[in-house]
């Protein structure tokens, strides 16, 4: 037990002093429970607004209400009627410590079961509190906000007053702010529309998605540094990138890949946006793919060959991106067929990241479907290339990163006759097929059954002439079983083995 003894009135001294003994006890309801007896939260936070502490003091007040913040019990009590004043007046304090420690609150609550209590009661309500911070210049004010707001619009009914009228104008005065404050909006907005289809649309109608826009296309490198980021945030989800697709910003993004001093990172999230605007809208493609000597073609081969992974990963998911479109694809294959094959080539390269991120790639092509049977040449790639380098990837490569990639690839491929036939003539790899055990991690044996399933249902004909029919049979129990399935001897050595 520590020594907490405070008159029925306690002083800001006897306050602090308790303080101090709770924070050296160790962090347990207990000594929570017992220091609440003597100290109450209101008193504490009168303590908190005293000018009669000293630094040290209001320090020790200070660690002690986090600390009470880390129980359940406590963070319930935050936002009542008689906790309402203080906390107003700790959110206008001039003492960064004492709003850094309001914003915390705050994000406790917010992520608590209590959270509807910030949306309503008497002036001043959570969201009150919010919004009287989050334009806080300092960040361990702002951020912890930001996040609050951001877990808060999923609870029911808070979109109308997270995203309400009296938000959306403390939010747009935020936006002529200093530029740290600026982009602290904007992501928060960016975080309350990628969770609510309502907040989305508020903040949309506001202009804060069309200030990240003009925040990327502007002459001030540092700012548009820091937009990079958002402007990927806006693309990272289905309405962000809608929203792109209406605000028609394609052509200005190929012309930032036109400024040959234009910075690596920008040039990585341009491209990056391209691509998903491409997988969203076939109408893009044509603009963006218009001869190869065009800027984002010539880009994707740039970054295809450098140095930089993050360049090279980039242009793999903005190609297949591309190729998942119809007309994407028959571009690479009529127009670039060299670089095409390049990018095949990648599976049985040397670089393992490279090779993941083109097995991911075409397998996110051939998901699509775009017209492969009604081309020639897309077959011809497919079953003379494709399908061999996945083959002799399988094989070759038992590294655990990739094999889910080449197993998800092979079944994308699965439902073609000739791929279905040309898998089967291998003896290596029915060996593979029939090794229950041949694969270490979950994804990977996901990966496998998710194959073996597809092979087995378009060409249950070719599976079963090529296999003996207690193999045959196996297989079968193997779809119908699920990836973990093996055969009663099979696992029997597995036991043996394992004993």
């Amino acid at each position: 037990e520590f020594e907490c003894f405070c008159p029925l009135v306690p002083s800001m001294s006897d306050i602090a002093r308790a303080a101090q003994g709770f924070v050296n006890q160790p962090q347990v309801w207990v000594a929570a429970e017992q220091f609440l007896q003597n100290v109450s939260m209101q008193d504490l936070c009168q303590a908190l607004a005293s000018a009669q502490l000293s630094r040290a003091q209001t320090q020790s007040c200070v660690d002690a209400f986090e600390r009470l913040l880390s129980f359940e019990e406590v963070r319930s009590q935050v936002i009542t009627d008689a906790m309402r004043p203080y906390l107003q007046q700790g959110a206008q304090s001039p003492d960064d410590r004492i709003r850094v420690l309001i914003a915390t609150a705050l994000l406790e609550v917010a992520k608590s079961g209590a959270a509807s209590g910030l949306l309503t009661g008497p002036a001043p309500t959570g969201v009150d509190l919010l919004l009287t911070l989050v334009v806080d210049p300092v960040m361990d004010v702002g951020e912890p906000v930001s996040e609050a707001m951001a877990k808060l619009v999923v609870v029911e009914g808070a979109p109308e007053v997270v995203a309400g009228p009296a938000a959306l104008q403390v939010l747009q005065g935020g936006l002529s702010l200093a530029d740290e404050v600026k982009c602290r909006i904007m992501d928060l907005a960016l975080e309350l529309g990628r969770a609510s289809q309502q907040a989305f649309d508020s903040c949309a109608s506001a202009g804060l998605y069309q200030s990240v826009i003009n925040s990327f296309f502007t002459d001030d490198l540092l700012l548009k540094l820091v937009a990079v980021e958002l402007m990927e945030k806006l693309g990272s989800y289905e309405r962000g990138v809608q929203f792109l697709a209406g605000a028609d910003v394609s052509e200005r993004l190929v012309v930032e890949l036109e400024d040959p001093s234009q910075d690596d990172t920008v040039v990585v999230c341009v491209v990056r946006l391209l691509g998903c605007l491409a997988l969203k809208s076939e109408a893009f493609v044509a603009r963006l793919l218009p001869s190869a000597s065009a800027p984002l073609p010539t880009t994707l081969v740039k970054l295809f060959r450098g140095k930089h992974e993050a360049g090279r990963l980039a242009a793999v998911n903005c190609w297949s991106m591309l190729c998942a479109q119809r007309e994407g694809l028959e571009f690479f294959v009529n127009v670039m067929p060299d670089f095409l094959a390049e990018i095949t080539d990648a599976i049985v390269g040397t670089d393992n990241s490279k090779a993941v991120a083109v097995m991911a790639g075409w397998t996110l092509v051939l998901s699509h479907r775009p017209a492969t049977k009604a081309n020639a040449k897309i077959q011809e790639l497919i079953v003379q290339k494709l399908l061999p380098h996945a083959l002799k990837a399988l094989l070759q490569k038992p590294f655990a990163d990739a094999r889910p990639h080449n197993w998800q690839l092979l079944a994308e491929m699965a439902h073609m006759k000739q791929t279905a036939q040309q898998t089967l003539t291998v003896e290596s790899v029915r060996d593979v097929l029939t090794n229950y055990r041949s694969e270490d991690s979950a994804n990977a044996l996901i990966g496998k059954h998710q194959f073996v399933s597809a092979l087995l249902e378009a060409h249950s004909n070719v599976a079963s002439t090529v296999f003996e029919d207690e193999t045959y049979e196996n297989l079968c129990g193997y779809v119908k079983g699920g990836p973990y399935w093996t055969p009663q001897g099979a696992q029997a050595v597995v036991d043996r083995e394992a004993g």
